[in-house]
């Protein structure tokens, strides 16, 4: 083999080695990164959290975080507030790939609540723990908020399939969560695309009893607040009854000392991401 023969195979060997690691060099940190959104048709930013402790050659398993209503916006550092993202900036590591979109902003002309900003309420004024009805079957108008989740399921399959492809992730053990909002939209993903979940853990979030039924047998883990007054607890045990009826596997966990922002002692914890893990498609 003459010299230039062995140099292209030399400077091909080098591109396929770049090539495999492309990706990991970043690994144990949050990486901001763009895709083009079906809904805007352009770039939208999103977050990514590759594991620190693993070998380029091994399937990873995938968590997709969705984030609540005062995280929405265009600065998608926001989503680093709260959540699995909030633990990884206070040093935390964690086994998963986790991706964290960003909901668009309000439309301008949009007339909405001040109340539906969580981020608005006072977390120090104590909530009672009784159990109060109201009139509202439902928070808002429809089963699902209004500029939620749903208008964004196409972008989110897509950053899961892209994620999958990209950075070797583990197509048996593809998971979900999410916060109020995210809450939401986990119970709404669960339904629409129970064959990519292997579990999921929506927290203070409810939806469409009927929609719940569609989830079969994937498993599902429900948080909530007792002291909830934003998103009542009633809404999502009946998902989780709804999804019981109809021979679902589900659990339920009420933190009857907590108000709506529940996620902070469970996103904190170690027990929901162990349960995850256990879980898989095969």
């Amino acid at each position: 083999m003459n010299k230039l023969s062995l140099t292209i195979c030399f400077i091909f060997y080098l591109f396929f080695i770049n090539s495999s690691t492309k990706g990991f060099e970043l690994k144990g940190k949050i990486i901001k990164k763009s895709m083009i959104s079906s809904v805007t048709h352009s770039s939208r930013d999103y977050l990514i959290y590759i594991p620190e402790n693993i070998n380029n050659d091994e399937e990873i398993p995938v968590l997709l975080f969705l984030h609540g209503n005062g995280e929405r916006g265009n600065d998608v550092n926001t989503v680093k507030i709260h959540g699995p993202l909030k633990e990884i900036e206070n040093g935390r590591e964690f086994p998963f790939i986790i991706i964290a979109p960003q909901m668009l902003p309000f439309p301008d002309d949009y007339n909405h609540s001040p109340n539906l900003n969580s981020h608005l309420i006072d977390w120090t004024k104590r909530q009672s723990m009784k159990r109060e009805t109201f009139n509202a079957k439902n928070r808002y108008e429809t089963p699902y908020p209004p500029y939620g989740w749903d208008i964004l399921e196409k972008d989110l399959i897509a950053l899961i399939n892209n994620t999958v492809k990209e950075y070797n992730g583990d197509k048996n053990r593809i998971y979900i969560t999410g916060l109020s909002y995210g809450g939401y939209g986990t119970w709404y993903m669960l339904s629409k695309y129970p064959e990519i979940f292997a579990a999921g853990v929506p927290i203070c979030g409810a939806g469409n009893p009927e929609d719940a039924k569609k989830i079969g047998k994937t498993p599902v883990w429900l948080f909530h607040g007792g002291r909830d007054r934003v998103i009542l607890p009633q809404w999502s045990l009946e998902m989780a009854d709804s999804l019981d009826a109809a021979g679902g596997n589900i659990i339920v966990t009420v933190h009857e000392d907590l108000a709506h922002n529940c996620w902070t002692r469970v996103y904190s914890g170690k027990d929901m991401y162990d349960w995850l893990l256990n879980n898989t498609k095969r």
